[in-house]
Parts: C-alpha cells; structure tokens; sequence
C-alpha cells in the first residue's frame, strides 16, 4: 500500500507540474530565438548560430564536409527554402505551412495565448516591376491567414508591417511572439508542429523529385 501511495503521490506532482503556466518569447530575424521562462524564472533558453559564431577551431578542422551538406546544417529552415525558391516563395511556403498546421492544432489554440505579435516583412528584388509583383503575391498570402489565425485563436497583434522597398535587392523577414500556456498543452502543440513539419519537409523533397 505505501509503494502505491508513493507511486501516486510521484503522478499526482506530474500532473501538477504539466499544467503549471508557462511563457515562451520566440524571436525570428535571420536567425531564431526563443526562451522559454515559468514564473520570471528562465527554465531554457535557445540561440541558433551563424557561421561568424563558430568557433575558430572548427573551421580549422581537417576533414571538411561537402559544401552542400555543409550549407544545409548551416542554413535554418527559412534560410534553406529561401536558397531554394527564393524569398516569396519561401513565405509563401512557410504560410502554407502554418495554414495545414491550424488544421491539427485548432482544438488546442484555445488553451493558448498569443500576445505582441509583431511581423515584418520587406519585399525587395532589386526591380520594380518583380518587387510590386512578389509584394502583391505575398500580402494576397500572409493577410488573409493572419485574418484566420484571428478568427480562431487568442491573437494579439502588436505590429504587423508588409512593405516594398524598390530601392533595395535584399528582402527581409522578421517575427517575433510572446506566447503563454500550460507545459501540457505546449507539449503537444510543439510534438503536432514537429509531425507536421517532416510531413512538410517530404513533400517538399517528393515535388523536387519530380
């Protein structure tokens, strides 16, 4: 009887700590941020590197990977689709994204809150006539699923900035987000985008297959 006693207070202090309230701030400007705080009290913090930040060592390093293996593990998620189709096609693809995930996490954005949401994206491609083009696809994308993600969870926005810069060749995109639930429900949120995100990356190897 003491061990089931013993074995229920252990689950009993699980449950409890798995519905604790919890804060992540998630950053985004060519390289992503996030760290994740309970009570003030930061319990994990996440930097992705640049290639400027390895260390020296490293880069002196004998054996050397292929280029292409080495571009890959370098370049992020954004930054390997922004390589391959270019920088609207990378958002819009990112945007696609996040529509099928909404499917799948709709029951759960309920028990979560977004707060500060702040988006900014700079279409710029060296011409004028490609810029208003790529800017026109991009808003036609972007706008009508922040409208959603409105609609149908706890959003709030603090700025959102879609613009051209004709004077420029080099397009921007920036995010960043406060968001707050209960370690439960981020769990299975981040396990749901994990899932969907490899089905996401095999239909993207499938179509370049082809």
């Amino acid at each position: 009887m003491i061990a089931l006693y013993i074995i229920g207070a252990i689950l009993l202090i699980i449950a409890g700590i798995l519905f604790l309230p919890i804060c992540a701030v998630i950053k985004f400007e060519d390289k992503l941020y996030a760290v994740f705080k309970f009570s003030g009290i930061t319990l994990y913090k996440f930097k992705e590197e640049s290639k400027s930040e390895k260390p020296e060592t490293e880069e002196k390093t004998p054996k050397k990977k292929p280029e292409k293996e080495q571009k890959n593990k370098l370049s992020g998620f954004y930054k390997d689709l922004k390589n391959k189709y270019g920088f609207s096609g990378a958002v819009k693809l990112i945007s696609g994204f996040i529509k099928d995930l909404l499917v799948h996490i709709k029951t759960l954005l309920k028990h979560i809150e977004f707060k500060k949401i702040v988006l900014d994206i700079t279409v710029a491609e060296g011409d004028a006539a490609k810029t208003a083009i790529e800017y026109g696809g991009i808003c036609a994308v972007v706008y009508p699923l922040l409208a959603e993600l409105g609609a149908i969870a706890n959003i709030k926005y603090k700025a959102i900035n879609i613009s051209s810069d004709f004077n420029s060749n080099e397009s921007s995109f920036g995010f960043e987000a406060t968001i707050k639930t209960r370690i439960f429900y981020l769990l299975i949120a981040l396990w749901r985008v994990y899932s969907e995100y490899k089905k996401f990356i095999v239909r993207i190897e499938d179509n370049e297959r082809k």
